[in-house]
């Protein structure tokens, strides 16, 4: 790749102000085009990531449209995830930004985070919109430590980075206004060129006040500033001037119209706690106020209700999520969500498994079908599945999702492994920016059952590599979401969760978090008796009369000594296991009255339970014959309550 080397310019100009004022730097004065990470940093009190670069459009014919001049600054292509960190606190007005003319991939959307010196998150811009012109993105974070400025793919170009001044007292002190600057490159990548893009970036230092977002109409002002929490968002506004009432309006995005009135606080009032937000949605708040002669709004002010992730090792953390139930075959269905004949999830079936006694509901995922060639989700999917999470939630039950079969593109193989690699960091990159302020009730799980195809002997060395490089993907990819991902609790798998394989061969992938992981197995021995239908064999353990109609070899003993494995090789050092899927099919044709299946159920069970393992059931829907469903999913209702009564009494 072709670097340029930059100029840069900062200047700085007192002003005498009454209320908070914001400016760009439009890099006009810069004349060498290069990489601005080679400059000496921070500069003007910012440290800019690695892969930004000044460019211009004189040298690559990107028009800047309303903006004035030709400067920008851009991401380096590949780069999920970009910052800019202040030596100081700065306040974060917002950003234009624009895809840019080139073959290469360029972003559909931008979405801005921004953390405190505590690396607390304290406002997102969610996903916002970007195309071929230049599309405004606010922001109006205050007393920002950093900023993580993520989007789905490939290029994007920034202009106008404006930090916002500190707000002074009415009629006194000065804005301190500094500029700064940074342009591209051009690059060829795997044979690729990229163009090089527009971005300019201004940034303006503050004063030592907390900047807010203002308003100002029939001789008042009022200047908002909001702060999230664990337990909600504070609101806090200065007034200088004479209201005579005030009104708090909320919304989901930045646009004021449709915003909703949540509150009528009293004339003289200056906070307001609001308790009602959802955990990890970003939020944008408007104090509205009226005077004798008029009125007006103030800037918008925006916050997230960030999740707590408690001080629990994994292992603590999985004594508290047992028994667990999947919600098998429907979520993960090709084709879509009921295609597999099972009913769209909903809280009155959360609600039923919870009231059951189950504390955890695996929901297994798929992803390639709702996302384009490169890799994009759609939003409507992602939508989706935050919905049936939030419904989980809602209904008090740690849940767990994951990348399941989808397709059986995890091959581990050193053919597919970069492929791979690269779509599995694509998919966890969305789905973790979407769930990254969700409290630790929320689990991620990377892969599913990775094998090669059809393939069920025991793994090569080249196999072995490639899973346990799929595992490590995963949580780097997670991790570096940051947020509360940046400690959430990870699952990762064993080889075709085979107990045996995982036992001999697994290896849990580094973590910057300490003891935050989990690994998950899953167990249908004998197979027989579990999953194979067409088999005579259907009785179970020591309460079997047919030595003909049971395998022996896969006994109670035999179930205890391949937990004890697990137990030994995770759980007494540190990492947790989960138990994803246990089940043995319904067989009404030689038990009618399911004594075999329900024993066999309950032991696992209480078996992974002593062991210190989760077990979650493998539901997959339906009820009938040759099934492994216990609800009905439509309403909730049990249809088998002594095997569930089994199960949820043997975790005890």
């Amino acid at each position: 790749m072709k670097k340029f080397l930059i100029g840069l310019f900062a200047g700085a100009s007192l002003l005498l102000a009454t209320q908070a004022q914001a400016a760009p730097v439009d890099f006009e004065d810069l004349h060498a085009d290069g990489d601005f990470a080679a400059l000496a940093s921070p500069y003007a009190g910012l440290n800019w990531a690695e892969d930004w670069y000044y460019g211009d459009s004189t040298i690559e014919g990107y028009d800047n449209g309303a903006h004035s001049g030709v400067s920008f600054l851009t991401n380096g292509y590949g780069v999920d995830n970009l910052s800019v960190s202040g030596t100081s606190a700065f306040n974060f007005k917002g950003a234009w930004f624009a895809a840019p003319n080139t073959n290469g991939a360029v972003a559909s959307w931008i979405n801005i985070t921004a953390y405190d010196a505590a690396d607390h998150v304290i406002g997102s811009t969610g996903n916002v919109n970007i195309g071929a012109g230049y599309q405004w993105v606010s922001a109006n974070f205050a007393n920002v430590s950093r900023l993580n400025i993520a989007r789905d793919d490939g290029w994007f170009v920034m202009d106008d980075f404006t930090v916002q001044s500190a707000v002074p007292e009415p009629g006194t002190v000065l804005m301190l206004l500094a500029g700064l600057g940074v342009v591209a490159f051009a690059a060829r990548r795997r044979g690729a060129k990229a163009a090089l893009l527009p971005a300019a970036l201004l940034a303006v230092a503050c004063g030592a006040a907390q900047a807010q977002n203002c308003g100002t109409g029939g001789g008042a002002t009022v200047c908002l500033s909001a702060t999230g929490s664990s337990d909600n968002i504070k609101l806090n506004w200065t007034v200088s001037g004479a209201v005579t009432g005030l009104q708090i309006y909320r919304d989901t995005d930045s646009d004021a119209t449709g915003r909703s009135r949540i509150a009528i606080p009293s004339a003289s009032a200056t906070t307001y706690t609001d308790t009602t937000p959802a955990v990890g949605v970003p939020y944008w708040y408007w104090v509205k106020f009226t005077t004798a002669t008029g009125g007006s709004s103030s800037g918008s002010a925006t916050a997230v209700r960030v999740g707590v992730i408690r001080s629990l090792t994994s292992v603590q953390l999985s004594a508290q999520m047992s028994p667990g139930w999947n919600l098998g075959n429907s979520l993960e269905a090709i084709g879509g969500e009921t295609a597999w004949g099972n009913p769209p999830a909903n809280q009155a079936l959360f609600n039923a498994v919870k009231a059951a006694g189950f504390k955890t509901v695996r929901i297994p995922l798929s992803w390639s079908q709702y996302a384009d060639a490169n890799y994009n989700i759609s939003a409507s999917w992602m939508a989706r599945v935050k919905e049936v999470v939030d419904e989980a939630r809602s209904a008090g039950l740690y849940v767990i999702i994951n990348v399941h079969w989808d397709g059986g593109w995890l091959q581990p193989t050193y053919a597919a492994q970069s492929a791979a690699n690269a779509r599995l960091a694509k998919f966890w990159t969305q789905i973790a920016n979407t769930f990254k302020y969700y409290d630790d009730y929320l689990l991620f799980a990377g892969t599913n059952e990775v094998m090669v195809t059809n393939v069920y002997s025991a793994p090569t060395a080249e196999n072995i590599a490639v899973q346990n490089g799929f595992n490590q993907v995963f949580v780097n990819t997670v991790r570096g979401t940051g947020s509360n991902n940046a400690q959430r609790h990870l699952i990762v798998q064993g080889y075709n969760t085979n107990i045996d394989y995982t036992y001999a061969t697994n290896t849990v992938p580094s973590d910057s978090a300490s003891k935050r992981m989990m690994m998950e197995v899953h167990f249908y021995d004998p197979y027989n008796f579990t999953l194979n239908t067409d088999s005579k064999i259907w009785q179970w353990g020591s309460i079997a009369t047919d030595s003909t109609a049971t395998e022996t070899w896969a006994n109670e003993a035999y179930v205890d000594a391949q937990f004890q494995k697990m137990k030994t090789r995770f759980i007494d050092k540190g990492v947790a296991v989960v138990l994803g899927e246990f089940a043995a099919s319904v067989r009404t044709e030689y038990d009618a009255a399911g004594k075999y299946r329900q024993y066999w159920d309950q032991y696992i069970t209480k078996s992974a339970y002593q062991h210190g393992m989760v077990p979650v059931y493998w539901d997959n829907g339906p009820t009938a014959n040759h099934q492994s469903g216990l609800f009905n999913r439509s309403t909730g209702a049990q249809v088998y309550p002594a095997v569930i009564s089994a199960i949820v009494n043997a975790a005890k």
